[in-house]
């Protein structure tokens, strides 16, 4: 009886040991080979490298005889990197280890998700609006004009008079989210609507009512990369009218050193007229960077700028470099934002 107990209690251990820190990058949204890699390393790898390198250095040396077996010596390897692999990610997680269990059995399942479908915040775009904002969970701090205490995902959606914000995460963030966003130009006129429990929604009262996402203004999220952790999107004839643009989508990927934006805009011209209004792109954005705005200041810091045009689309690119657009929070925040 000792013995199965044993078994199965190293069993669980193992288990443990390529489960937890697996399922700790899942959580942060890093890539399942990456999990399944780390997972691995952890066990059986690991273990069997030290317990196999350290039983051939044990025969060549010739040592004297021990009380331990080599099952016993396998068994206090592991438990060493049992301890850093599960107390380690246990340490990283600290409030969240819930998660990260939730997702233990991340590698049952290998297809691919549909994050804009899946997401409850976009449920909640409302069908008046012009302008979406989806800032994915990943890398809140860099794309957030804000300090957080942890990760959230959140959606601005707005038009001409009227905004909607809607955030998911914990609920020490969400209130630190609904505390600055009161502090908006149109902050007196946000209320707080009812949402499901690890949510919050904020709107003016043009949006109290609306219900349904709005299915065009979604639709363009899937033209961004699906590693985009930040993407914009507006559709409104305001943009026809003052761009010649009929709708535009934009993202933001964010890597070790960098974040890179992209933006294209479906144009309502002709091939004959992109050169012009390509030119005419090119000096609005030349006259936003010059502005005060936060944003356009760090832009004039941009890097592999550009902007062009193929078939009746206009795309532009450029690179920021991390503490750059850390200044832009900074910056807000001067401003009383």
């Amino acid at each position: 009886m000792s013995r199965t107990f044993s078994v199965v209690v190293i069993a669980v251990v193992c288990v443990a040991m390529f489960v937890f820190p697996s399922a700790y990058l899942i959580t942060h949204h890093h890539s399942r080979w990456l999990a399944l890699a780390v997972g691995l390393l952890a066990f059986p790898v690991l273990p069997g490298i030290w317990h196999g390198l350290g039983e051939l250095r044990r025969r060549r040396a010739a040592p004297a005889k021990s009380t331990l077996t080599a099952w016993d010596r396998a068994i206090l390897r592991g438990a060493v990197i049992a301890v850093v692999a599960i107390g380690g990610t246990l340490l990283l997680a600290r409030g969240g280890t819930w998660k990260v269990v939730k997702h233990g059995l991340w590698f049952t399942d290998w297809s691919e998700p549909d994050p804009i479908a899946q997401s409850r915040l976009l449920d909640h775009v409302p069908a008046g609006a012009d302008t979406l904002i989806w800032i994915r969970p990943g890398h809140t701090h860099e794309l957030l004009p804000m300090a957080l205490s942890g990760d959230v995902e959140m959606v601005i959606a707005q038009n001409k008079t009227d905004t909607l914000i809607a955030v998911a995460g914990e609920e020490v963030v969400l209130e630190e989210i609904v505390a600055v966003s009161k502090r908006r130009p149109d902050g007196d006129k946000l209320e707080t609507l009812d949402a499901p429990s690890g949510m919050r929604i904020l709107a003016t009262p043009g949006f109290h009512s609306s219900t349904g996402r709005a299915n065009e203004l979604v639709g363009l999220l899937y033209r961004a990369p699906r590693d985009a952790n930040a993407i914009a999107v507006g559709r409104a004839a305001s943009l026809v009218t003052k761009y010649q643009v009929r709708d535009f989508i934009a993202w933001a990927i964010v890597g070790s050193s960098s974040v890179k934006f992209t933006a294209e805009a479906d144009t309502v011209v002709d091939l004959a007229a992109m050169k012009p209004l390509v030119e005419r792109l090119r000096k609005l954005a030349a006259a936003a960077a010059q502005s005060p705005d936060c944003g356009n200041k760090a832009f004039q810091k941009a890097t592999d700028t550009d902007l062009y045009s193929y078939g009746l689309r206009v795309r532009g690119t450029a690179t920021l470099a991390l503490d750059v657009v850390r200044e832009i929070p900074a910056c807000m925040g001067s401003l009383g934002f």
